[in-house]
């Protein structure tokens, strides 16, 4: 079993991909100030994500991207990479289920002995 990275609910090999996946599902962000638009959202350039903020007036636009992103945005999760770990887990799974259906039988015999 390895340590992957999480994102969203999703398990990756590589903080790369996680990342991806991380600012791709961000929804963008805009408001307006005065009869001006304000555009965040996440852009890709060069293998490094940057803030996109795009100002659209009613007589030009500006583009500016110089804002680099975090990269510390993702949890870990673990990875499991044989069929061994599965098959390891879901013992350890059935033994915990099988542990507590004995004791409510134990429970439910115990009563009708009275």
């Amino acid at each position: 079993m390895t340590i992957g990275y999480s994102s969203f609910g999703q398990c990756f090999d590589n903080a790369s991909d996680a990342l991806d996946n991380y600012y791709t599902n961000q929804q963008a962000t805009s408001y307006s100030v005065n009869g001006t638009l304000y555009l965040y959202r996440p852009v890709k350039i060069s293998g490094s994500w940057f803030l996109d903020e795009t100002t659209v007036k009613l007589s030009s636009t500006h583009l500016t991207m110089n804002n680099s992103l975090p990269t510390n945005v993702l949890g870990s999760c673990s990875i499991l990479n044989d069929s061994t770990a599965n098959f390891q887990n879901g013992m350890e799974l059935g033994w915990g289920v099988a542990g507590v259906m004995a004791i409510a039988f134990c429970i439910r015999f115990l009563r009708r002995g009275r």
